[in-house]
């Protein structure tokens, strides 16, 4: 079974492990902390330097630097010195450059909406890819109408054999592309229905995960976003609930676990529960056993490892 493709970034938590050490983006810079005998509440200043996005690639630390003069920078940074090497720039505004995915020996950059692959050596490439909502091996998962993140198909790589794939039954409709595991991408549609298709599948079929937990039933109101724990093959479910009385969001994480065919059975656990969010960015990031999750007030410090029970 290939291990799960995760769309790294999606709007929550900038975090990255490596070996023992946990890695976090703060208004003060990244801080750090050790996994075995530390917290966020214990972390040490790593680098005063301010980067807006982190990963961990080839042994390192990749990141994207707060803008300067108009540029973000695409950085390396050894995690045990702090040395930084700059690998590229680019003119973009804030907020418009992230980490998209790591497929094998590649790190894929989003740079408002164009894509760069770089490779282990640091060498830094434009793919020819424009906003997709997916990138796999096989080519690139796409919405239909870029302008308003509606539609959804499946494009090949043009070096490999394969045909492109439209589903129909999505036209129209918003779309977004979560991670792909033992070839189902799993989607969101509507912003609150889950759901997979098959990587291959001519017939285009949609197949909508039946979600079932005793304490949270997800509304056509809510807001929903999808992460997976590689390691104990859990579906993570973020649902941000709208409360009119408040003008605010509340939002909840838990898991449910996946069947032999890719439909969710009940079970799992409900992690944590925020009240009172000015936005719905209920994402989490989901790396081994270990979920972190960020404020959404845009206060970055704020920071929730989830680290207890998870195994």
């Amino acid at each position: 079974m290939k291990q799960a493709s995760i769309n790294i970034t999606s709007g929550g938590a900038k975090v990255c492990i490596l070996g023992d050490d946990v890695f976090t983006v703060t208004s003060e810079g990244i801080k750090k902390f050790s996994l075995n005998s530390g917290s966020f509440e214990t972390a040490d200043l790593f680098t005063t330097d301010f980067y807006s996005d982190i990963c961990a690639f080839s042994g390192k630390i990749y990141a994207i630097s707060d803008i300067i003069n108009g540029v973000q920078k695409l950085v390396v940074i050894d995690p045990k010195g702090g040395e930084t090497s700059i690998l590229r720039e680019f003119n973009s505004e804030y907020g418009s450059v992230w980490f998209k995915n790591i497929i094998g020996d590649t790190l894929y950059v989003y740079d408002n909406g164009l894509i760069y692959a770089v490779d282990r050596d640091g060498s830094v490439q434009y793919t020819g890819y424009n906003d997709p909502a997916m990138i796999c091996e096989e080519g690139v998962f796409t919405n239909t109408d870029l302008n308003n993140h509606t539609g959804f198909m499946f494009v090949p790589d043009d070096k490999k054999s394969g045909t492109v794939i439209e589903y129909h039954e999505l036209e129209g409709r918003p779309v977004n592309a979560s991670f792909i595991n033992d070839s189902k991408v799993f989607i969101v549609v509507d912003q609150f229905r889950p759901a997979f298709v098959t990587l291959g599948d001519p017939s285009g079929k949609v197949t909508y995960l039946d979600i079932r937990t005793e304490e949270k039933e997800i509304k056509n109101s809510d807001i929903v976003s999808l992460s997976y724990l590689r390691v104990t093959e859990q579906l993570i479910i973020s649902v941000a609930e709208y409360e009119p009385d408040t003008n605010m969001w509340n939002w909840d994480v838990f898991s449910n676990n996946l069947d032999s065919h890719g439909s969710v059975i009940s079970g799992g656990r409900k992690y944590f529960h925020f009240e009172n969010e000015t936005l719905p960015l209920c994402w989490v990031s989901a790396l081994d056993y270990h979920l972190f999750a960020s404020g959404i007030d845009g206060v970055r410090e704020e920071w929730y490892p989830l680290m207890d029970g998870m195994k």
